[in-house]
């Protein structure tokens, strides 16, 4: 059986840190959205919940694409899984009953939004882990 054998650069740390600064720059969107539509009043907790996941996942999928795409082929598949997993949190969310706060929310939110992400990265990269 034939094993084929890809050359792989290595990640530096302008990589490193350009997705740090795009994992950033998509919250501080997603929380001012958030924030904004809560102070405005006179919103279901539902809508909230839903249009976090939404943003959360859009914003993470293109801020993060952008620094992806020099570096895998079809990066584009990115922004697609982090949209789906930012419905996906939305819904569960909203089944749950509104918003789950704190580190636990956090967790979850991370946790479905990268099982997503990496549904696609396991394709594209060899030894991807969430």
């Amino acid at each position: 059986m034939a094993t084929m054998r890809i050359k792989r650069e290595k990640v530096g740390w302008r990589v490193w840190l350009g997705w740090m600064l795009a994992s950033i720059v998509s919250g501080a969107v997603t929380l001012t959205v958030t924030g904004a539509m809560v102070r405005a009043g006179n919103l279901s907790t539902a809508i909230v919940v839903a249009v976090f996941g939404a943003v959360i996942g859009a914003s993470l999928g293109i801020t993060q694409w952008l620094v992806l795409r020099p570096q895998v082929s079809q990066a584009y598949m990115w922004v697609v899984a982090s949209a789906v997993g930012g419905v996906v949190v939305s819904i569960l969310g909203f089944a749950m009953g509104g918003a789950a706060g704190g580190p636990l929310g956090g967790a979850v939110i991370g946790a479905m939004l990268g099982t997503m992400q990496w549904l696609i990265l396991r394709r594209l990269i060899s030894r991807a882990y969430v």
